[in-house]
């Protein structure tokens, strides 16, 4: 099968799910993470044949698109704020909104150094390792009840060549931590939390709900901002 037929497979399988310029995107991100073209080469090779091996990954990367699987956990990478970060179903898929965020907060403290910050509820650490590569000399400290997601945070942290302080603890019950007692004072405390009320979980995309981790997107209907008022707090 050469690039061209695998195109024209992927507008036909996927075609009920996504708009085209959806379909050509995935097909694009996944040829050129698999084949090694790049972006603008691939409309230019679409008679390059795929060995056996090649041709069944992309196969099976189909298959997972069509299963509503997110692209980012089919590449098990994504890009924000200028740095690649890995993800995995343990981990929220970081949001444009969030990079709106770290913007804000780097704004704000460019002019300053040696920030004791913390990140509370760090997922993949996005927040926290960005503000590390751009705020000088700061101390980072970023917390999740997810032993999953701070393996992976720990790796970003290491893959972005910076040095955050990741913890577990639960920030609904930080008195039962055991850091609880070594919690400082802070210039910023930062956090994208839970906010999606259990109400809302039918009207998501199927490649949300059933994919990214439910403790890091839901809250129970009767307290919304269960998770802000803690952090307040």
């Amino acid at each position: 099968m050469n690039l061209k037929e695998l195109r024209e497979r992927f507008f036909t399988v996927l075609e009920n799910k996504f708009d085209k310029e959806e379909i050509r995107s995935f097909f694009n991100q996944l040829v050129k993470e698999s084949c090694g073209f790049k972006s603008h080469e691939i409309a230019l090779n679409l008679n390059f044949t795929l060995d056996a091996a090649g041709e069944a990954l992309l196969i099976n990367q189909l298959s997972q698109l069509q299963d509503n699987t997110p692209i980012q956990y089919i590449l098990g990478k994504v890009e924000f704020y200028g740095l690649n970060f890995r993800v995995t179903p343990d981990v929220l898929i970081p949001r444009p909104e969030t990079e709106e965020l770290v913007s804000w907060a780097i704004q704000d403290y460019k002019q300053r150094s040696h920030l004791q910050i913390v990140d509370v509820g760090t997922g993949s650490g996005c927040i926290a390792i960005c503000l590390a590569k751009n705020l000088n000399e700061s101390k980072i400290e970023a917390i999740d009840i997810s032993e999953g997601a701070l393996n992976i945070a720990s790796h970003n942290a290491i893959m972005n060549k910076c040095e955050v302080k990741f913890m577990e603890g639960d920030v609904l019950n930080f008195e039962d931590s055991d850091f609880y007692s070594t919690l400082g004072m802070y210039d910023i405390i930062i956090s994208n939390p839970p906010y999606v009320r259990l109400s809302e979980k039918s009207q998501m995309r199927p490649n949300v709900v059933d994919y990214e981790p439910h403790t890091a997107l839901f809250v129970e209907d009767n307290d919304p901002l269960i998770f802000y008022k803690r952090i307040m707090d």
